[in-house]
């Protein structure tokens, strides 16, 4: 028997269109996702990446299953440094009586366990994110530190 994807979810009071601009905005900084950028055409086979705002960095690779506006993103997934097996994201915005419902399903995570232990953590933070800078057009005070700092520490990173 195939196991469970893992899911992350999280309720936001936005419209799906509100959300999804944000999940699938391209060659900007998206500051919810740890200020990443993500780079692809969001058209089923094509490739996607999310990568550091001056695109020196490539944090995580895969390839669109399907795309279905506004409710619906699949891709491959895998962190570039790690060579962990191909997992599959799930994204589904799902409308509520109060916004939507952001649901994250992480398929495959049983043969990636350095990729599980990551996104165990980084899910629910790019999900809290996402909440607070859908509602306020700003980060939470802690990830704003944070980021501050990865940012600071960036160019000391290899590419």
């Amino acid at each position: 028997m195939k196991p469970e994807p893992r899911r992350f979810s999280i309720d936001i009071r936005a419209t799906p269109a509100e959300v999804w601009q944000q999940l699938t905005q391209t060659e900007v900084r998206q500051a919810f996702y740890f200020n990443s950028r993500l780079v692809s055409d969001l058209r089923p086979g094509s490739p996607i990446r999310y990568e550091s705002d001056n695109g020196k960095t490539v944090f995580i690779v895969g390839r669109i299953v399907s795309v279905d506006p506004p409710r619906r993103l699949v891709h491959t997934f895998r962190f570039s440094d790690l060579d962990d097996d191909e997992t599959t994201v799930t994204i589904e915005v799902i409308p509520t009586d109060s916004g939507v419902r952001v649901d994250i399903a992480h398929d495959g995570l049983e043969h990636a366990p350095r990729t599980a232990k990551r996104v165990q953590r980084g899910w629910p933070h790019i999900l809290g994110n996402l909440q607070t800078y859908v509602r306020t057009g700003r980060l939470p005070f802690r990830s704003r530190v944070a980021y501050g700092v990865m940012g600071f520490l960036q160019p000391l990173m290899p590419s």
